[in-house]
Protein backbone atom coordinates (compact mmCIF):
# COMPACT_ATOMS: atom_id res chain seq x y z
CA UNK A 1 0.00 0.00 0.00
CA UNK A 2 2.79 2.46 1.14
CA UNK A 3 4.75 1.29 -2.33
CA UNK A 4 1.39 2.48 -4.35
CA UNK A 5 1.39 5.58 -2.22
CA UNK A 6 4.89 6.32 -3.45
CA UNK A 7 4.78 5.87 -6.87
CA UNK A 8 1.56 7.47 -7.41
CA UNK A 9 2.86 10.45 -5.56
CA UNK A 10 5.75 9.89 -7.74
CA UNK A 11 3.40 10.34 -10.97
CA UNK A 12 1.92 13.48 -9.65
CA UNK A 13 5.31 15.13 -9.14
CA UNK A 14 6.38 14.00 -11.96
CA UNK A 15 3.35 15.38 -14.12
CA UNK A 16 3.77 19.14 -12.04
CA UNK A 17 7.39 19.01 -12.93
CA UNK A 18 6.39 18.71 -17.05
CA UNK A 19 3.13 20.81 -17.11
CA UNK A 20 5.46 23.64 -15.19
CA UNK A 21 8.03 23.08 -17.93
CA UNK A 22 5.79 23.49 -20.51
CA UNK A 23 3.57 26.73 -18.76
CA UNK A 24 7.25 27.82 -18.87
CA UNK A 25 7.52 27.45 -22.09
CA UNK A 26 4.32 29.00 -23.23
CA UNK A 27 5.20 31.73 -21.19
CA UNK A 28 8.34 32.28 -22.80
CA UNK A 29 6.47 32.16 -26.32
CA UNK A 30 4.10 34.51 -25.49
CA UNK A 31 6.56 37.07 -24.40
CA UNK A 32 8.49 36.77 -27.47
CA UNK A 33 5.34 36.94 -29.27
CA UNK A 34 4.29 40.05 -27.45
CA UNK A 35 7.49 41.73 -28.25
CA UNK A 36 7.97 41.08 -31.66
CA UNK A 37 4.61 42.27 -32.40
CA UNK A 38 5.10 45.86 -30.93
CA UNK A 39 3.06 48.39 -32.84
CA UNK A 40 5.08 50.13 -35.32
CA UNK A 41 6.09 53.59 -33.22
CA UNK A 42 8.22 55.03 -36.30
CA UNK A 43 8.87 55.39 -39.91
CA UNK A 44 12.34 56.48 -40.88
CA UNK A 45 11.97 57.93 -44.17
CA UNK A 46 15.23 57.42 -46.28
CA UNK A 47 15.31 58.15 -50.04
CA UNK A 48 18.62 56.66 -50.41
CA UNK A 49 18.25 53.22 -48.68
CA UNK A 50 18.26 49.62 -49.77
CA UNK A 51 18.63 46.70 -47.54
CA UNK A 52 21.37 47.05 -46.45
CA UNK A 53 21.57 51.20 -45.34
CA UNK A 54 17.90 50.11 -44.06
CA UNK A 55 19.45 47.30 -41.96
CA UNK A 56 22.70 49.78 -40.58
CA UNK A 57 19.34 52.28 -39.55
CA UNK A 58 17.99 49.46 -37.48
CA UNK A 59 21.28 49.33 -35.94
CA UNK A 60 21.56 52.28 -34.98
CA UNK A 61 18.27 52.72 -33.32
CA UNK A 62 18.47 49.47 -30.72
CA UNK A 63 16.75 50.85 -27.88
CA UNK A 64 19.52 50.21 -24.47
CA UNK A 65 18.17 47.59 -21.83
CA UNK A 66 16.61 48.97 -18.53
CA UNK A 67 18.32 47.79 -15.69
CA UNK A 68 17.42 48.29 -11.95
CA UNK A 69 19.59 47.58 -8.62
CA UNK A 70 19.79 43.94 -7.54
CA UNK A 71 18.93 44.43 -4.08
CA UNK A 72 19.42 40.77 -3.15
CA UNK A 73 22.94 40.83 -4.47
CA UNK A 74 23.89 44.22 -3.17
CA UNK A 75 26.11 43.10 -0.07
CA UNK A 76 27.76 40.34 -1.93
CA UNK A 77 31.49 41.12 -2.23
CA UNK A 78 32.47 41.32 -6.23
CA UNK A 79 28.54 40.92 -7.56
CA UNK A 80 26.75 42.56 -10.00
CA UNK A 81 24.14 44.79 -8.58
CA UNK A 82 21.99 45.72 -11.59
CA UNK A 83 19.88 43.30 -13.33
CA UNK A 84 18.94 44.06 -17.46
CA UNK A 85 15.88 43.45 -19.29
CA UNK A 86 15.85 44.18 -22.79
CA UNK A 87 13.39 46.60 -24.66
CA UNK A 88 12.09 45.52 -27.92
CA UNK A 89 11.42 48.92 -30.66
CA UNK A 90 9.67 48.26 -33.69
CA UNK A 91 10.09 50.66 -36.76
CA UNK A 92 10.13 50.92 -40.52
CA UNK A 93 12.34 51.96 -42.48
CA UNK A 94 11.18 53.38 -45.96
CA UNK A 95 12.52 54.81 -49.07
CA UNK A 96 9.98 57.17 -51.03
CA UNK A 97 11.47 57.14 -54.20
CA UNK A 98 11.55 53.17 -54.95
CA UNK A 99 8.73 52.44 -52.39
CA UNK A 100 10.71 50.20 -50.64
CA UNK A 101 10.42 49.45 -47.10
CA UNK A 102 11.59 47.15 -44.20
CA UNK A 103 10.39 46.66 -41.16
CA UNK A 104 12.47 45.74 -37.83
CA UNK A 105 12.05 44.53 -34.41
CA UNK A 106 15.07 45.26 -32.23
CA UNK A 107 16.43 44.98 -29.05
CA UNK A 108 19.76 44.13 -27.26
CA UNK A 109 19.37 40.20 -25.89
CA UNK A 110 19.39 39.90 -22.01
CA UNK A 111 19.66 36.46 -20.47
CA UNK A 112 19.41 36.12 -16.12
CA UNK A 113 20.07 40.21 -16.27
CA UNK A 114 23.39 40.11 -18.21
CA UNK A 115 22.58 41.53 -21.97
CA UNK A 116 25.11 41.03 -24.89
CA UNK A 117 25.41 44.56 -26.27
CA UNK A 118 27.62 43.81 -28.93
CA UNK A 119 25.22 41.67 -30.93
CA UNK A 120 21.59 43.10 -30.71
CA UNK A 121 19.26 41.40 -32.49
CA UNK A 122 17.84 43.05 -35.81
CA UNK A 123 14.78 40.89 -36.86
CA UNK A 124 13.44 41.85 -39.99
CA UNK A 125 8.74 41.24 -40.35
CA UNK A 126 6.51 41.30 -42.33
CA UNK A 127 4.51 44.51 -43.05
CA UNK A 128 1.04 44.46 -42.28
CA UNK A 129 -1.46 45.28 -45.57
CA UNK A 130 -3.01 48.10 -43.80
CA UNK A 131 0.71 49.78 -42.74
CA UNK A 132 1.82 48.89 -46.46
CA UNK A 133 -1.24 51.08 -47.81
CA UNK A 134 -0.17 53.73 -45.56
CA UNK A 135 2.43 53.89 -46.85
CA UNK A 136 2.28 53.92 -50.39
CA UNK A 137 -0.16 57.06 -49.81
CA UNK A 138 3.10 58.72 -48.07
CA UNK A 139 5.08 57.62 -51.16
CA UNK A 140 2.45 59.40 -53.66
CA UNK A 141 3.08 62.53 -51.10
CA UNK A 142 6.12 63.08 -51.07
CA UNK A 143 6.83 61.99 -54.81
CA UNK A 144 4.10 64.58 -55.76
CA UNK A 145 5.72 67.56 -54.10
CA UNK A 146 9.26 66.47 -55.83
CA UNK A 147 7.96 66.57 -58.66
CA UNK A 148 6.08 70.13 -58.14
CA UNK A 149 9.01 71.34 -56.82
CA UNK A 150 11.06 70.74 -59.58
CA UNK A 151 8.42 71.80 -62.24
CA UNK A 152 7.96 75.36 -60.38
CA UNK A 153 11.83 75.54 -59.74
CA UNK A 154 12.18 74.79 -63.58
CA UNK A 155 10.11 77.90 -64.35
CA UNK A 156 7.34 76.35 -66.04
CA UNK A 157 4.86 77.19 -63.98
CA UNK A 158 3.44 81.29 -63.87
CA UNK A 159 4.02 82.41 -60.35
CA UNK A 160 1.96 85.48 -59.46
CA UNK A 161 2.40 88.59 -57.97
CA UNK A 162 2.00 89.13 -53.92
CA UNK A 163 -0.70 91.29 -53.28
CA UNK A 164 1.55 94.83 -52.09
CA UNK A 165 0.66 96.02 -48.27
CA UNK A 166 0.31 99.38 -47.98
CA UNK A 167 3.20 101.82 -46.16
CA UNK A 168 2.01 104.03 -43.78
CA UNK A 169 2.83 107.34 -43.90
CA UNK A 170 6.11 107.52 -41.70
CA UNK A 171 7.16 104.67 -43.71
CA UNK A 172 6.13 107.15 -46.98
CA UNK A 173 8.28 109.85 -45.59
CA UNK A 174 11.33 107.47 -44.83
CA UNK A 175 11.66 106.14 -48.33
CA UNK A 176 10.87 109.73 -49.86
CA UNK A 177 13.82 111.02 -47.80
CA UNK A 178 16.16 108.23 -48.66
CA UNK A 179 15.48 108.72 -52.23
CA UNK A 180 13.79 105.46 -52.85
CA UNK A 181 10.69 104.65 -55.10
CA UNK A 182 7.78 103.46 -52.67
CA UNK A 183 6.99 101.26 -55.72
CA UNK A 184 9.65 99.48 -55.64
CA UNK A 185 9.53 98.77 -51.68
CA UNK A 186 6.06 97.47 -52.27
CA UNK A 187 6.93 93.60 -53.23
CA UNK A 188 10.22 93.71 -52.07
CA UNK A 189 11.52 90.70 -49.33
CA UNK A 190 11.76 93.17 -46.72
CA UNK A 191 8.13 92.83 -46.60
CA UNK A 192 8.61 89.48 -45.24
CA UNK A 193 9.61 90.99 -42.24
CA UNK A 194 7.55 94.04 -41.71
CA UNK A 195 3.95 92.50 -42.32
CA UNK A 196 2.44 89.52 -41.54
CA UNK A 197 -0.27 89.63 -43.57
CA UNK A 198 2.38 90.20 -46.79
CA UNK A 199 4.28 86.82 -45.29
CA UNK A 200 1.34 84.90 -44.90
CA UNK A 201 0.17 85.96 -48.78
CA UNK A 202 3.74 84.80 -49.79
CA UNK A 203 3.32 81.66 -48.34
CA UNK A 204 0.01 80.73 -49.56
CA UNK A 205 0.94 81.89 -52.83
CA UNK A 206 4.18 79.43 -53.10
CA UNK A 207 1.55 76.67 -51.99
CA UNK A 208 -1.18 77.78 -54.79
CA UNK A 209 1.73 77.57 -57.23
CA UNK A 210 2.89 74.17 -55.88
CA UNK A 211 -0.58 73.06 -56.35
CA UNK A 212 -1.25 74.36 -59.91
CA UNK A 213 2.19 72.31 -60.76
CA UNK A 214 0.34 69.39 -59.17
CA UNK A 215 -2.61 67.72 -60.65
CA UNK A 216 -3.73 65.39 -57.74
CA UNK A 217 -3.23 67.60 -54.93
CA UNK A 218 -3.89 70.83 -53.52
CA UNK A 219 -1.30 72.34 -51.07
CA UNK A 220 -2.41 74.58 -48.27
CA UNK A 221 0.51 76.88 -46.25
CA UNK A 222 1.11 76.72 -42.80
CA UNK A 223 0.60 80.23 -40.61
CA UNK A 224 2.89 81.40 -38.17
CA UNK A 225 0.47 81.08 -35.53
CA UNK A 226 -0.26 77.89 -36.68
CA UNK A 227 0.37 74.64 -34.75
CA UNK A 228 2.92 73.09 -36.88
CA UNK A 229 3.38 69.66 -35.11
CA UNK A 230 5.21 66.87 -37.24
CA UNK A 231 4.06 64.64 -39.68
CA UNK A 232 2.29 61.00 -39.76
CA UNK A 233 1.39 58.27 -41.60
CA UNK A 234 -1.49 55.80 -40.92
CA UNK A 235 -5.01 56.57 -38.65
CA UNK A 236 -2.19 55.46 -35.61
CA UNK A 237 -0.63 58.36 -36.87
CA UNK A 238 3.01 56.58 -36.82
CA UNK A 239 5.66 59.44 -36.73
CA UNK A 240 7.81 59.95 -39.62
CA UNK A 241 11.70 60.82 -38.70
CA UNK A 242 13.34 62.65 -41.43
CA UNK A 243 16.78 62.31 -40.13
CA UNK A 244 18.11 60.14 -42.68
CA UNK A 245 16.41 61.80 -45.92
CA UNK A 246 18.53 63.37 -47.67
CA UNK A 247 16.22 64.71 -50.89
CA UNK A 248 15.26 67.88 -48.89
CA UNK A 249 13.18 70.34 -51.24
CA UNK A 250 13.30 74.17 -52.07
CA UNK A 251 11.59 76.76 -53.67
CA UNK A 252 13.05 80.00 -54.46
CA UNK A 253 11.10 83.10 -54.70
CA UNK A 254 12.79 86.15 -56.76
CA UNK A 255 11.75 89.90 -56.29
CA UNK A 256 13.69 90.85 -59.47
CA UNK A 257 17.20 90.54 -59.32
CA UNK A 258 18.06 87.16 -57.95
CA UNK A 259 21.46 87.82 -56.97
CA UNK A 260 19.84 90.96 -55.12
CA UNK A 261 16.22 90.40 -53.66
CA UNK A 262 15.33 86.80 -53.58
CA UNK A 263 13.92 84.24 -50.72
CA UNK A 264 14.89 80.67 -50.33
CA UNK A 265 13.06 78.21 -48.64
CA UNK A 266 12.67 74.78 -47.68
CA UNK A 267 9.39 72.83 -48.13
CA UNK A 268 8.24 70.24 -45.77
CA UNK A 269 4.76 68.79 -44.97
CA UNK A 270 2.97 68.59 -42.23
CA UNK A 271 -0.47 66.56 -40.92
CA UNK A 272 -1.27 62.94 -41.13
CA UNK A 273 -1.22 60.89 -44.77
CA UNK A 274 -3.48 57.73 -44.61
CA UNK A 275 -4.76 55.43 -47.22
CA UNK A 276 -8.26 57.10 -47.41
CA UNK A 277 -6.77 60.72 -46.19
CA UNK A 278 -8.29 63.78 -48.91
CA UNK A 279 -5.99 65.07 -50.86
CA UNK A 280 -5.09 68.46 -49.25
CA UNK A 281 -1.42 68.60 -47.85
CA UNK A 282 -0.38 71.66 -45.37
CA UNK A 283 2.82 72.20 -46.26
CA UNK A 284 5.42 74.66 -44.28
CA UNK A 285 8.16 77.18 -45.99
CA UNK A 286 10.93 77.53 -43.65
CA UNK A 287 13.69 80.27 -44.68
CA UNK A 288 17.01 79.97 -45.70
CA UNK A 289 19.43 82.48 -44.52
CA UNK A 290 22.41 81.46 -46.30
CA UNK A 291 20.96 81.76 -49.75
CA UNK A 292 18.47 84.75 -49.28
CA UNK A 293 18.76 88.52 -50.29
CA UNK A 294 17.56 91.79 -48.99
CA UNK A 295 18.96 94.43 -51.70
CA UNK A 296 22.32 92.49 -51.89
CA UNK A 297 22.18 91.46 -48.04
CA UNK A 298 22.40 88.32 -47.22
CA UNK A 299 20.07 87.50 -44.40
CA UNK A 300 22.12 84.77 -43.07
CA UNK A 301 24.54 87.94 -42.14
CA UNK A 302 21.44 89.39 -39.69
CA UNK A 303 21.18 86.42 -37.83
CA UNK A 304 24.95 85.29 -37.49
CA UNK A 305 25.54 87.99 -34.44
CA UNK A 306 28.29 90.41 -34.63
CA UNK A 307 28.44 93.28 -36.80
CA UNK A 308 27.32 93.87 -40.04
CA UNK A 309 29.09 97.04 -41.74
CA UNK A 310 27.26 98.73 -44.68
CA UNK A 311 29.53 101.37 -44.98
CA UNK A 312 30.07 99.89 -48.56
CA UNK A 313 26.79 100.45 -50.02
CA UNK A 314 27.36 104.36 -49.78
CA UNK A 315 23.67 105.63 -49.79
CA UNK A 316 22.23 102.71 -51.53
CA UNK A 317 20.48 101.12 -49.42
CA UNK A 318 17.27 100.20 -51.45
CA UNK A 319 14.35 99.07 -48.94
CA UNK A 320 16.50 98.80 -45.73
CA UNK A 321 15.83 101.64 -44.07
CA UNK A 322 12.18 100.55 -43.53
CA UNK A 323 13.80 98.28 -40.57
CA UNK A 324 17.10 99.71 -39.68
CA UNK A 325 15.54 103.03 -39.04
CA UNK A 326 12.76 101.50 -37.54
CA UNK A 327 12.76 101.65 -33.84
CA UNK A 328 10.55 98.51 -33.41
CA UNK A 329 13.23 96.52 -34.83
CA UNK A 330 16.59 98.25 -34.36
CA UNK A 331 17.77 100.48 -31.11
CA UNK A 332 19.78 103.50 -32.29
CA UNK A 333 23.63 102.69 -30.45
CA UNK A 334 25.55 105.06 -31.71
CA UNK A 335 25.46 108.62 -34.37
CA UNK A 336 28.46 110.10 -36.21
CA UNK A 337 29.13 113.65 -37.29
CA UNK A 338 27.37 114.60 -40.37
CA UNK A 339 29.44 114.56 -43.55
CA UNK A 340 28.85 115.22 -47.25
CA UNK A 341 28.63 111.92 -49.48
CA UNK A 342 28.07 110.93 -52.84
CA UNK A 343 24.01 110.63 -53.27
CA UNK A 344 23.85 107.11 -55.06
CA UNK A 345 20.17 107.84 -55.56
CA UNK A 346 21.08 110.99 -57.83
CA UNK A 347 18.06 111.43 -59.93
CA UNK A 348 15.30 114.41 -59.76
CA UNK A 349 15.26 116.00 -58.24
CA UNK A 350 17.69 114.60 -55.56
CA UNK A 351 20.86 116.49 -55.24
CA UNK A 352 24.21 114.58 -56.35
CA UNK A 353 25.47 115.01 -52.48
CA UNK A 354 24.01 114.53 -49.10
CA UNK A 355 24.64 114.91 -45.64
CA UNK A 356 24.70 111.33 -43.82
CA UNK A 357 25.50 110.35 -40.67
CA UNK A 358 27.31 106.91 -39.62
CA UNK A 359 24.76 105.41 -37.82
CA UNK A 360 24.82 101.79 -35.70
CA UNK A 361 22.07 100.09 -34.45
CA UNK A 362 21.30 96.85 -32.80
CA UNK A 363 18.39 94.86 -33.48
CA UNK A 364 16.22 94.83 -30.81
CA UNK A 365 13.51 92.01 -29.28
CA UNK A 366 11.20 92.28 -31.68
CA UNK A 367 13.83 91.94 -34.62
CA UNK A 368 12.34 90.52 -37.87
CA UNK A 369 14.71 88.66 -38.71
CA UNK A 370 14.29 86.21 -35.68
CA UNK A 371 12.01 83.54 -37.08
CA UNK A 372 14.33 80.85 -35.88
CA UNK A 373 15.84 81.84 -32.45
CA UNK A 374 18.31 79.09 -32.79
CA UNK A 375 19.93 80.45 -35.74
CA UNK A 376 19.01 84.14 -35.08
CA UNK A 377 21.60 86.42 -32.89
CA UNK A 378 21.20 89.97 -31.88
CA UNK A 379 23.80 92.43 -34.43
CA UNK A 380 24.67 95.09 -34.91
CA UNK A 381 24.33 96.88 -38.29
CA UNK A 382 26.69 100.18 -39.53
CA UNK A 383 25.31 102.23 -42.09
CA UNK A 384 25.01 105.76 -43.69
CA UNK A 385 21.63 107.47 -42.55
CA UNK A 386 20.02 110.37 -42.56
CA UNK A 387 21.47 112.62 -39.70
CA UNK A 388 18.84 112.95 -36.90
CA UNK A 389 19.02 116.66 -37.11
CA UNK A 390 17.95 116.03 -40.90
CA UNK A 391 14.57 113.84 -40.06
CA UNK A 392 11.55 115.65 -40.60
Amino acid sequence: MEANYRSEHKHVKFRLIIMGFFVFILLNIININTATAQDTDTVYACDTCDYDKAYWIAGQNVPAPTCTLNQELEETPGSRYTYCSSEFRTFIVANPVTEQAFKFNVHIPCVNGTCNYLVPSISKIPIPSNEQNDLEAFYALDQELRAAVNSLNSGSQSIQDIPAIAFNQNEQTLLTNYGVSIAQCENSPVQYFLSDQWKNDLKEQMASDLGAANQFRTFTALKKSDELGDFSVGRQQIEVNFAYNRGEQYVRKNFGDPFRNALHFRVEYRGNVYSESADETQLTFILVPDVSWIDGVNLADFMSGGHEDLVSRGTDLGCLPLILENLLYADPVSEGNPEWVTNDNAVPPFADKVERCYKVVKGSGSAPFCENPDICHTITVGFLGMCSSNIP
